[in-house]
């Protein structure tokens, strides 16, 4: 019964007139005229991986949904710990927390908190059931290197807009503002870039690793971090068009534009 609720939730959310226009606009971006057919499956996927984030809520791991780790990659990540864990709007990315069991490390979540009450106080919830121990974005920096000094590595959803602080570099195809931070903590602490996402398949859940971006210690820091950038771009570029469905289009990906902040200043 839950289930249900949940799918007509989700297609409801998906017919209001806003969230469609910025959907289909991305889609679009994405896919070209054929993105916008992506639409009703995306929803229905989604709908799946809603279900999937509230089952793994549950007090008995063994009602969880089940998550298998692919680690054919792992060998790549450089040791020791803490990493830059990075991941994006793909698939049920709150369980993202998971990779703290597999890799046996402690992790610390960065997450933006919903405008909206009820969904903020329902999204502390769901973190709270899952044991995520997280970071709010507003004292994001600071906490993120507090929590690298101490031996945690962190996990950042990187593929959003990141406003006038961030570094334009192509997404998709097209000029999109991209979050420093990070370039910036693997450059501090000259540790990698790890990029992994989970998935569905048939009727599991598969989390992987798709790369490990090393940063250079005798490159020029300007330059190398936004190589660092531009290759992660890349990955959510790639990863997005192999699994189209998975892909959470609600946010506004390309809502800053180059000019906006010269704009601003002088009105």
């Amino acid at each position: 019964m839950w289930r249900a609720l949940i799918f007509f939730s989700v297609l409801f959310v998906g017919c209001l007139p806003r969230f469609r226009r910025v959907a289909y606009t991305n889609l679009r971006i994405a896919f070209g005229p054929a993105g916008t057919g992506l639409y009703v499956r995306s929803l229905f996927r989604l709908a799946d991986n809603v279900c999937a984030i509230l089952k793994s809520c549950r007090k008995n791991p063994a009602r969880r949904p089940k998550i298998r780790f692919d680690d054919s990659k792992f060998s790549l990540i450089p040791a020791p710990h803490p990493w830059v864990l990075v991941t994006g709007h793909i698939g049920p990315f709150e369980l993202q927390g998971e990779w703290s069991r597999v890799l046996n490390i402690p992790i610390r979540v960065v997450v933006r908190p919903p405008k909206n009450l009820v969904f903020r106080s329902l999204y502390a919830f769901i973190r709270r059931r899952l044991g995520v121990n997280f970071i709010d974005k507003k004292n994001v920096v600071r906490e993120t290197i507090q929590a690298m000094s101490a031996g945690s590595s962190v996990v950042i959803v990187a593929d959003h807009n990141a406003g006038h602080q961030g570094t334009f570099l192509p997404f998709l195809g097209f000029p999109a503002s991209t979050s420093r931070l990070p370039a910036v903590l693997a450059l501090r602490f000259q540790k990698p870039v790890v990029m992994g996402f989970i998935r569905k398949e048939g009727g599991e859940f598969v989390a992987w690793v798709e790369r490990v971006i090393v940063p250079d210690a005798l490159a020029e820091p300007k330059e190398e971090e936004r190589r660092i950038l531009s290759e992660m771009n890349a990955v959510f570029t790639d990863v997005i068009r192999r699994y189209p469905e998975e892909w959470f289009w609600f946010h506004r990906r390309w809502k800053t534009r180059p000019g906006d902040r010269e704009a601003h200043i002088l009105r």
